[in-house]
């Protein structure tokens, strides 16, 4: 899950005598909260095709194989992915659960 921060920027502008408000910008994007997954969450996917939004912008989707309780992370066979790999014929990874910012099925 992820919050968006935002601000709106205003200003006071004199006009004909009376005092008007003008929203300089409509958005102002100052930060993103985001919560890591966790393996309580990632356990029902085992098995399971998944699309995995990762905090460093990877979207990847892959078939989750095992759920790792007690290390915390997750090991994938990668199907398709917004990023090359330099071996593709190599694809199982590991995912740490903090890494994961969203899951959706695939």
């Amino acid at each position: 899950m992820s919050r968006t921060i935002a601000i709106f920027v205003y200003e006071s502008v004199v006009g004909n005598g009376d005092a008007e408000i003008k929203k300089l910008a409509s958005l102002l994007v100052i930060g993103s909260v985001s919560k890591d997954m966790t393996i309580d969450e990632l356990r029902p996917w085992q098995d399971r095709m998944v699309v995995l939004y990762l905090h460093d912008g990877e979207i990847t989707t892959a078939k989750i194989d095992f759920v790792d309780a007690e290390y915390d992370y997750i090991i994938v066979s990668v199907m398709t992915s917004n990023r090359e790999y330099v071996q593709p014929e190599k694809n199982a990874f590991t995912i740490r659960a903090a890494d994961i910012q969203r899951i959706d099925p695939a």
